[in-house]
Formats: structure tokens, sequence, C-alpha cells
């Protein structure tokens, strides 16, 4: 097997893994089910007036968070309600795992739709999930609308329909960016996303754009970028590497029943890189073979002529643990 079939089969299974990493977050699961830590004394709600977030190219998670505590100063909350998303947020904002989920936690008290949501989301009801999130993606509250806007793109992304969840991540990382605290997650997953929709230049530059503004991000997600990295500078244009990356697209988009015309296109490069492939083995075949009397001479040309294979392998396949995947 070549290093080019090993790359191709690696990264489809790397980018799939890494994927997953985002998709099903522990946080994110405990969030949904409210799987809670005894929480402490109750704690007022009120903090200093919101000052305007830096615009910053990382902004600070602790202003973030006290711009969202200031709009809720405001808010029409029952004081149960209000006492219960202040502890969220005391219990939760400096946390090394729920930390990042301070805001949508506090959301999922403040709005039982976006709640039903993530729980739908958490248990696989994919379908449900998107549908509420589209609605609430709508809100006019910007808080909330902002978060079901990225859990939407995430929950997209578990339905391969990444076409339609790149514009939410792209919303999360620009307008959306000083009210969520996942941009790190975001960039991640939209490289994860272009290089499955053969973006590849596109990905190895937003991943390398995560390595560079999210130093402190999670160290699965940190090697997992540079592991997409090296597969992604690996392809060779017209190589088998290329060719099962240009199969696993068109096997995406066949599995959601889109036969448009870039899918129709993707196909027909497959067919004519294959065929190129094939001439290109059959060359070297004949070429190896070519000058041996009877075919049994133990010559060195003849030797290396019998190690190649007489056309491309049907089908490409990875050793185990090829790439590292499973140390993920």
């Amino acid at each position: 097997m070549t290093a080019h079939t090993m790359t191709a089969t690696t990264m489809t299974a790397t980018s799939r893994l890494l994927l997953t990493l985002i998709v099903v977050s522990q946080a994110a699961l405990a969030m949904a089910q409210e799987i809670v830590t005894p929480a402490p004394a109750p704690t007022s709600i009120t903090a200093p007036a919101a000052a305007a977030v830096a615009q910053d190219p990382v902004p600070d998670r602790n202003a973030m968070v006290d711009a969202f505590v200031a709009t809720l100063q405001g808010a029409n909350l029952t004081s149960d309600l209000r006492r219960k998303v202040a502890d969220t947020i005391a219990r939760d904002r400096d946390d090394a795992i729920y930390g990042r989920d301070v805001i949508a936690t506090a959301l999922t008290h403040m709005h039982p739709r976006f709640r039903t949501a993530l729980v739908d989301y958490a248990n696989d009801q994919s379908d449900k999930a998107i549908a509420s999130l589209r609605q609430l993606a709508d809100s006019p509250e910007p808080y909330l609308a902002a978060h079901a806007r990225y859990f939407l793109a995430r929950t997209l992304v578990t339905q391969e329909r990444y076409e339609e969840a790149l514009p939410y991540l792209e919303r999360t990382l620009d307008k959306d960016a000083t009210r969520t605290l996942y941009a790190d997650e975001a960039t991640f997953m939209k490289a994860v996303i272009e290089a499955s929709m053969l973006q590849r230049k596109e990905s190895i530059a937003t991943f390398k754009q995560f390595l560079e503004r999210f130093p402190q991000s999670p160290e699965r997600l940190r090697v997992g970028a540079a592991v997409m990295i090296a597969q992604l500078e690996a392809i060779e244009d017209g190589r088998i590497s290329d060719v099962q990356d240009r199969m696993d697209f068109s096997r995406r988009k066949l599995d959601l029943e889109r036969t448009d015309e870039p899918t129709q296109d993707q196909q027909a490069q497959i067919i004519a890189l294959l065929d190129a492939l094939i001439k290109e083995a059959e060359d070297k075949e004949n070429s190896g073979g070519g000058g041996g009397g009877g075919g049994s001479g133990g010559g060195s040309g003849q030797a290396s002529g019998a190690n190649r294979p007489s056309g491309p392998a049907s089908q490409s396949t990875a050793p185990a643990g090829a790439g590292g995947v499973g140390d993920l």
C-alpha cells in the first residue's frame, strides 16, 4: 500500500473522529441533561455595568460572560429563575470543563425551547433539534439566537450536511463572536468541514489559524489540527489519495440524495483520474516486463516489475492504527 493511499484513508477517518470530538462533547451532553454539581450558596446576579467587549482577535472570556450578565439585569425573570441563573454562572464560569458552556447553560434555564432542542441534539434526534434551532436562530434575543445558530451548525454536522453548517459557523466567528464562547471549536470545525468539501488549501489555512489563535484550546484538538495539516499537505492532485477524497465527497453527496452538478463533476473527475492511474500502472507493468525474454529471468528490472501492482487496488484500506488516530 502506498503512503498516498494510507493518507487518504486515514485523513477521512481522522476528520470524522475529530468532528466527533467536537459534536459529542461531555460538557454539551451534561448541559442538555442538566447533570450538575452541588451549587454554592445563592449569589446576586448584579454585576458592574457592561463594558464593550474589546475587539481583540480572541475576546476575553470573562469580559464576554460579564457582558452577558449585564444584559440580564433588565430581563423579565422570576426571582427563582434569576437565582438559578446566577448560581449557574458563579459555579461554572471558571470551571475547566464546563466554563465554555456557562452562557449556553444559563440560556437553557431561561428558554425551555432551547433546552429541549439541546436534549434532542444529545439524544440523536437531529431532525427535531434542527427544526427547533432554526426557529430560535431568528430570535430577537441576541445571545439566544447566536447559540441557536452555533448548535444548529453542530447538529447539521452530525448529518454530514456541511454546506448548510458552514454559514452558521462563519456567523459564529463573525457577528456572533462576542456572544458565544465557542470560537475555537467553530474554527476547528470549519477547517474539518473545508477538508471534507475538498477545499484543502482553505482547510490548511484555517487549521493553522486555529493553532495560532487558540493556544489554550484542548490538547486533543490541537493535536488533531496538526495531524490534519500533515495529511492534507501529503495529498497530491491526481494520485490515489486525491481519488479517495473525491470518492468520499461523492458518497456523502449521494447519501444526502444530492446529484447536482458539483456531485456529477466530482464523479466525472473520479472516473478520469482512475482511468489515468490504471493507464499509468499498465504502462509501468509493460515497461517493467518488456526485456526479459521468457519472463523468468532474475534481473533487477524484473524484480522491480514484479513488485508493482497490475492496477490500482479495488479498495483503499489502511492498516490498524494508521496515522495514530486511535490515540487522539
